[in-house]
């Protein structure tokens, strides 16, 4: 079992926190959007308290997320294209796979058309690494800012996410005589009241006539490759952190304590 914890922490001092995650949940994985942290205090308290060795997965070049791990940094082979961190991840038992750790371009200073095209230059990156390494065991997790139904996310010359497993294990379909992948996005089932936790990831009132005010911006994908490894109950929007609620009383991400954006937990069976 492989466990990743994402989280955009909106430049906020959440190293307490972060630790907390760490150790309660046992992950291997930490992947933070927006962090402006000193690694090395932050991982100096991480280490403090799991048992396995933690460190920054190379290049640390203080791209779009930094990445902690505790696996060698032998077994992570890095590439970095913009606002994708990809890392080819060979561990000692298990099979290899991609992890594709990404923040993409706001809503605020990104039209659709925009985001759209930042998801098909991300589509052809990744397709690229994967013709290279030789297999497809990809796994994209990240701040898309888009919701699972926008355009880039289901355009099949983006990301392609689709949320019907049964479709998306088919590995891809045709367009126009061309073939494009899927990827399998579970998280369309978090957007929304009957979710099992809160509504989505991110709370935004735009005030205009659209507004959906929670939004799935926070996502994993995987492709069919994988499948195997994922169940229905691998993801976790973590609501809690020991007695910090994440949650404010208004029922929002709770930005005094937290960030305005909820992490999120993932466990693969690798």
């Amino acid at each position: 079992m492989i466990k990743f914890l994402y989280w955009n922490i909106n430049k906020k001092p959440l190293t307490e926190l972060i630790t907390q995650l760490a150790y309660k949940h046992d992950i291997d994985f930490l992947i933070l959007a927006e962090s402006k942290l000193d690694s090395a205090h932050l991982l100096k308290l991480i280490n403090s308290k799991v048992d396995s060795f933690f460190s920054e997965a190379p290049p640390r070049l203080g791209g779009p997320v930094k990445i902690y791990s505790r696996l060698d940094d032998q077994f992570i082979r890095p590439k970095e294209d913009g606002r994708i961190a990809i890392r080819h991840i060979k561990p000692p038992i298990g099979v290899d796979f991609i992890l594709v750790a990404v923040h993409l371009p706001s809503k605020l200073y990104r039209q659709a058309g925009d985001q759209a095209d930042t998801c098909r230059r991300m589509s052809e990156t990744i397709e690229e690494i994967e013709s290279q390494i030789g297999h497809t065991r990809t796994l994209l997790i990240g701040d898309m800012n888009m919701n699972p139904f926008e355009e880039g996310m289901i355009c099949a010359t983006g990301v392609h996410g689709i949320s019907d497993r049964m479709t998306a294990a088919k590995g891809s379909r045709e367009v126009e005589g061309q073939k494009y992948k899927f990827f399998y996005n579970p998280m369309w089932s978090y957007l929304g009241d009957i979710s099992a936790g809160p509504p989505g990831t991110y709370f935004y009132n735009s005030g205009g006539d659209i507004n959906f005010y929670w939004n799935i911006f926070d996502q994993v994908l995987i492709r069919p490759e994988l499948l195997s490894t994922f169940s229905n109950d691998s993801i976790q929007i973590i609501t809690k952190v020991g007695q910090v609620s994440l949650i404010s009383e208004l029922g929002r991400p709770n930005r005094s304590d937290g960030s305005d954006h909820l992490p999120i937990l993932l466990s693969l069976k690798i």
